[in-house]
Order: structure tokens, then C-alpha cells, then sequence
């Protein structure tokens, strides 16, 4: 599923490149929040992104450390910009809804749509998309809005400088997505049925995913999800028991955030019954016990680290929930950062 969302994500990108991109005067005030999700259809998991702050803070906080790999993103922003007309810094929120269907015991199709907000004129892109792309379009309404619905084939084959990365990237969205105008300053972007659904406003996210979104103000991202039947097949789980506990979670939830020198994480998970709960929490305390005597005798820099985020990371248990929280300090995320650049 994570190859599929980053693909999308990838080929949203490839359409703004074959589109132009046209962009209003820079702002450099804090937007006013718009609910996003609040205009989605019904959807199994979404995701909420504070764009601004994911790209003013948290990519120069966790990077502070590492001023040559700030830099070389900076400058890749700067020169796609130059390249496309494309600031990806305008947008200032994004709302993402996907629905899973599964296609086999380890495989789920993800059908989405994404609503794209920020200092961006939606009207002038979607004039400079059927005016400049090469790539094969046709026009069509969808609940009462005109949009263009692209072959993704053609448009990564025009946008993509590899080819095997282009056709991933189709396999994993479809044959066809579909762009229109949601409003002035947001767009609206996935599959033709995703996008007619958003469109016709027949349907909303449900109560308990919202709710399970808005557990912290404004954080950099969110996200909360229904879990899928058949969830325990995607991992190598031969004990029955961890099975049971994987099957007990009906929903799935999280925010991750930047502070003043520490990123702090917040995932939970939402069983049936307190019961199921219960024994979730041992498990991953277990697990977690377990882990730590394996990390905790290592020379290893980065497992001192990992030594250092299981003792603080907190486990809970409330009801029905299981929650970890996890503040990881700056000088711990330069340590990652530094292992990570050396593999």
C-alpha cells in the first residue's frame, strides 16, 4: 500500500508538470485552516498534510544537522520550480481519502482522491493543462463539474525520465485520473469515480475517523484508517495468538509533529473490547521489553538510540485504545540521519 500512495503522490506531481503551473504571489503569513476532509466522500483511511509546516519546519528542524542534505532538497524544489512553473511550497493543506479493496490474500487495490489546497489558481491550471500537455486527455463532466480525465500511461511516458519508474507508477494508480477545479484555490485530483463522488457530495468521512483526526491540533500530518479484513495475511505471523491481537484492531490512527528540538509521534490502535485491548497491550509491551534487551548491550550508535526511544517511548492503555507516544530529541534524529546516509 505504501508504494501505491507514494506512486500516486509521484504521478500527481508528473500531471502538474505536463499541466504548468500557475501560482499566486507569495504569501508569507500562516493560512487559515480549511476542513478539507470535511468535503471528502466516504473513504476506509485518510490523511491530512500541513504542507506549509512540512516544508518551513519540519524538513529544516529534522535536517538542521545535515545543512548539505537541506540544501540539496532546497535546491531540487527550486529547480523543479524553475523547470515546471511548480512551487509545491504553495500548497498548504492536502486532504487525501482512499477506499482498500482486496485483490488477494496480500494485496489491496487503493482507489483515492486527494484535495489539494493553497495560493495556487486552479482555473489557470486546468486552462494550461488541455492547452500545453502532450498527453492524451479527454474532457467529461463528473457530478456536474467539467474535469480532465488523463491517460496516466501517456502522462508518465511525457513527464517521466525513467520508464520503469512510470509504468510503477501506473500499475499502482490506474489507467485513467481524473483533474478538476474544486474551488479557486483548491484542486481536486484521483480516480474518476473518487473524484465524481467528491463532486456529487453524497457521502462524508465517517464520525470515528474524523474524530480519530482531530486528536491534536494542526500537527504536521494525520491519518486514520479502518483496517482491512485479512490485515494479519500482510505480515509473517506464525503464532496464532499476535494473529488474534492483529485481527482484534478495527481502526488505526496517528499524527506525528516538530517541536523546539524533538519530533514527537502518536499512533493508536482501536480494538473491538477493552478485553482485546488488554491483550494487545501485552503483546506489544512484550515486544517492546523484548526488542530492548536485544538493542540495549550494542555498541552501535544508532542502537543506543533505539535503546533510548524504547525507554521513552509511553504505552497506554484506555478502553478500547492502545496508544504509543514517542518524543525523539534532535540529537537522536542526527544520529539516524547519519547511519541512514552511510548505507
Amino acid at each position: 500500500m505504501n508504494r501505491k500512495t507514494l506512486s500516486a503522490i509521484s504521478l500527481f506531481l508528473m500531471l502538474l508538470n505536463a499541466s504548468g503551473f500557475a501560482v499566486a504571489k507569495p504569501d508569507t503569513k500562516k493560512p487559515a485552516q480549511v476542513n478539507l476532509v470535511a468535503h471528502l466522500p466516504e473513504s476506509d483511511a485518510v490523511a491530512v498534510i500541513d504542507s506549509r509546516r512540512f516544508f518551513d519546519e519540519a524538513i529544516p528542524k529534522i535536517l538542521a544537522a545535515k545543512p548539505t542534505l537541506l540544501t540539496k532538497i532546497n535546491t531540487g524544489i527550486a529547480d523543479f520550480q524553475h523547470k515546471t512553473g511548480i512551487d509545491v511550497r504553495k500548497f498548504d493543506q492536502m486532504a487525501v481519502g482512499a477506499n482498500l479493496k482486496r485483490e488477494g490474500i496480500k494485496d489491496y487495490d487503493i482507489d483515492f482522491v486527494v484535495l489539494a489546497h493553497g495560493a495556487v489558481n486552479t482555473a489557470s491550471l486546468l486552462v494550461t493543462a488541455k492547452s500545453s500537455t502532450n498527453a492524451i486527455y479527454r474532457e467529461d463532466n463528473l457530478g456536474g463539474h467539467p474535469v480532465y480525465i488523463f491517460s496516466t500511461k501517456s502522462l508518465a511516458d511525457k513527464t517521466a525520465t525513467q520508464s520503469q519508474s512510470a509504468d510503477k507508477a501506473v500499475d499502482a494508480v490506474g489507467n485513467e485520473i481524473a483533474v478538476g477545479m474544486f474551488d479557486t484555490n483548491t484542486l481536486v485530483i484521483g480516480s474518476p469515480v473518487r473524484v465524481r463522488e467528491t463532486f456529487e457530495g453524497k457521502s462524508s468521512v465517517s464520525p470515528e475517523l474524523t474524530a480519530l483526526l482531530s486528536q491534536r491540533a494542526n500537527p504536521v500530518c494525520a491519518f486514520a484508517s479502518r483496517v482491512p479484513e485479512g490485515a494479519k495475511a500482510l505480515l509473517p505471523i506464525d503464532n496464532d495468538e499476535l494473529g488474534k491481537n492483529i485481527e482484534s484492531i478495527k481502526y488505526i490512527s496517528g499524527w506525528a509533529d516538530v517541536g523546539a528540538g524533538n519530533a514527537s509521534i502518536h499512533l493508536a490502535a482501536r480494538t473491538a473490547a477493552a478485553d482485546q485491548a488488554q491483550s494487545l497491550y501485552d503483546t506489544v509491551d512484550m515486544a517492546k521489553r523484548l526488542v530492548r534487551g536485544l538493542v540495549g548491550n550494542s555498541k552501535r550508535p544508532e542502537n543506543a538510540v533505539y535503546a533510548r526511544l524504547l525507554d521513552s517511548a509511553k504505552l497506554a492503555k484506555t478502553g478500547a485504545d492502545v496508544t504509543v507516544d514517542l518524543t525523539v530529541e534532535q540529537s537522536d534524529i542526527d544520529i539516524l540521519l547519519a547511519t541512514v546516509a552511510k548505507k
